[in-house]
């Protein structure tokens, strides 16, 4: 998570007109394109021993007695270009792929979030007395939690879930003590056809 940071925070610096949405894409355009470049490689490491040792002969044989010195048995060979796979897989694995995507997904939840925090009426968002009195108004909560066989306390217990709000805000709401500057709501209820 530190290295995620520390390269937006370079990439801002070198781009300051970019956005973390720009960054994290490149980022996975950036490891999509090594994976791909790497996955030919990758995939002979499902290759049968003999075919295996074939394309060795092929490609890279010279290259592995060089740095074997004079003479590598085929096993050697075999493990040498196996293990040199095994580093390319780790060093080029899916992971940051994954977790950039995963950034992704993140930026764009945040995003959705914004658009539903956006819910204004007459430029405010409603508060919390107003957002009681259209329950109230559409769905006859506070009747409804009164006729319930329930103690008050849990009453307003019952009322701060629904509310999002604390305890206290609920008890205050319905009995009537709650201090707000409430807009006029009539709008409101014209608008959702609520005045029947």
């Amino acid at each position: 998570m530190d290295r995620y940071f520390f390269e937006w925070d370079m990439y801002k610096r070198k781009n300051p007109d970019k956005t973390e949405l720009d960054f994290v894409k490149e980022m996975i355009g950036h490891y999509e394109e090594a994976n791909q470049k790497h996955k030919k490689q990758l995939e002979r490491n499902n290759l049968s021993d003999s075919e295996l040792l074939e394309y060795i002969k092929e490609v890279n044989f010279k290259k592995y007695n060089e740095e074997g010195g004079d003479y590598f048995d085929e096993a050697s060979i075999l493990e040498c270009f196996r293990e040199e796979n095994r580093r390319r897989e780790y060093n080029v694995s899916s992971i940051p792929l994954r977790y950039f995507e995963m950034q992704l997904n993140r930026i764009n939840q945040n995003k959705s979030v914004k658009k539903e925090s956006s819910l204004l009426y007459q430029g405010r968002k409603l508060n919390l007395s107003e957002r009681y009195k259209i329950a109230n108004k559409v769905l006859d909560i506070e009747s409804k939690l009164r006729t319930l066989n329930i103690s008050e306390m849990d009453k307003h217990e019952l009322l701060s879930f629904i509310l999002g709000c604390n305890k206290d805000n609920a008890r205050n709401l319905m009995n009537g003590r709650y201090t707000s500057n409430d807009r006029d709501l009539t709008g409101f209820y014209n608008e959702y056809d609520l005045n029947k």
